[in-house]
């Protein structure tokens, strides 16, 4: 059996409240639920282990968490080149540094990252286009296929071998 540790985390009351009732309503129990929510975090976070991993190697991480790091850490264009190129030897690896702003302006109550979008994409980008937009342009820039990613974009970090990292842990 796996040795296990007991932590303390600090949250809200209505988190608790809620993490209850999704417990109940399961019929398991709470500690379940948390250990769920961890794996599920680590699952989206697996590639960021690789410490030799970076720039666009990592880049999807971002991508596809739908700028939740981003906002959640309150991630900058400094914080995301620490955590994304820092590690990088070659500059070809690299993610430029106006398209890590362009990652952290996602969600933003503003007009600019959709007129920077058409600006780098060629064609207009309307409402709720723009997180796809942005999404396709750097797969594109950084060589991948979008097509590929479209419809199960997290299956590579959730694959078998993310599983059973996890479990090793």
């Amino acid at each position: 059996m796996l040795k296990t540790t007991c932590i303390s985390v600090r949250l809200r009351g209505t988190d608790i409240d809620k993490i209850k009732s999704i417990a109940r309503r399961l019929d398991v129990s709470d500690s379940e639920i948390f250990r769920f929510g961890i794996r599920l975090a680590m699952s989206r976070l697996l590639p960021l282990l690789d410490e030799k991993a970076c720039g666009f190697r990592v880049l999807p991480v971002f991508v596809e968490n739908d700028a939740e790091l981003v906002r959640h850490f309150d991630m900058d264009a400094t914080h995301l080149e620490r955590v994304i190129n820092a590690q990088c030897v070659d500059d070809a690896s690299r993610v430029d540094q106006a398209d890590l702003n362009l990652l952290t302006l996602h969600g933003l109550p503003s007009d600019y990252l959709r007129l920077r979008l058409q600006e780098l994409v060629g064609e207009s980008v309307e409402g709720q286009a723009v997180w796809k937009a942005l999404r396709s342009y750097l797969y594109r820039k950084y060589g991948r296929g979008i097509d590929n990613v479209e419809n199960h974009p997290t299956d590579e970090i959730h694959g078998s071998a993310a599983q059973k990292l996890l479990h090793q842990s």
